[in-house]
């Protein structure tokens, strides 16, 4: 939970940049992009004449069935982040070089074993009724993803209200985490049993770790279009 204090400072900061936004620029631009962060809206603002802020949103759901390990998975990808990018005009055109971050506490790869009949967990053959729900979990290495990229577009110095903008860069997302759990089964009743499952648990959880170590970034494609007030 975000404390009062916390919260406090985001308004204040908000206020500062909106109230700078009043001094050097020709109102407020409002946009919607598509990336590869999901689908969501923009707010840019402007810090100095050189100098934009784009605090944008992005949601993106889908389905999936995929197979890890030798088990078939139902996966649900739910894709929830927050954006704040600051945009240098380096040439007082549309190029421009961008710096910022992501929250990404909202992206999960989740996915249940949709098998009815055995399991392959570190290459023990396991009954769905000896195992229960099988579940597994996948997420971005830090909740805070730093971001540098480049584009074209300046929503606040273009002759025209509308405006087009394309974005490439790349969020440093840290080694990805990932999990596997079971609930329920016959062997959670034998402390023998379901100790060895869970060993067997750990030691297919860490294949599937080493796997995907080096997924320490993940790139970003933007277009957009925006209208200023």
């Amino acid at each position: 939970m975000i404390n009062k204090d916390f919260s406090n400072f985001l308004l204040s900061a908000s206020l500062i940049i909106i109230s700078s936004s009043a001094a050097h620029a020709d109102g407020i631009a409002v946009g919607a992009k598509v990336s590869t962060l999901g689908i969501g809206p923009e707010i840019t603002i402007s810090l100095t004449d050189a100098i934009n802020i784009r605090l944008g949103a992005n949601f993106f759901n889908m389905d999936k069935t995929l197979t890890e390990g030798g088990n078939e998975f139902d996966f649900a990808l739910k894709m929830s982040n927050y954006t704040a990018f600051a945009d240098f005009h380096v040439f007082g055109g549309g190029f421009r070089l961008t710096g910022g971050a992501m929250n990404n506490k909202g992206n999960i790869l989740s996915g249940v074993a949709n098998s009815t009949n055995n399991y392959d967990i570190n290459g023990i053959s396991y009954t769905n009724v000896e195992v229960g729900d099988l579940k597994g979990e996948l997420r971005m290495g830090q909740d805070i993803s730093p971001y540098l990229g480049l584009g074209w577009g300046n929503n606040l110095g273009a002759a025209s209200n509308f405006t087009f903008n394309f974005d490439l860069g790349v969020f440093f997302t840290g080694t990805p985490k990932a999990s596997l759990t079971t609930t329920g089964g016959t062997l959670a009743s034998n402390a023998a049993a379901n100790q060895i499952l869970q060993d067997n648990l750990a030691r297919e959880q860490d294949k599937i770790l080493e796997d995907i170590k080096d997924y320490k970034y993940y790139p970003m494609v933007s277009i957009s279009v925006a209208y200023r007030f």
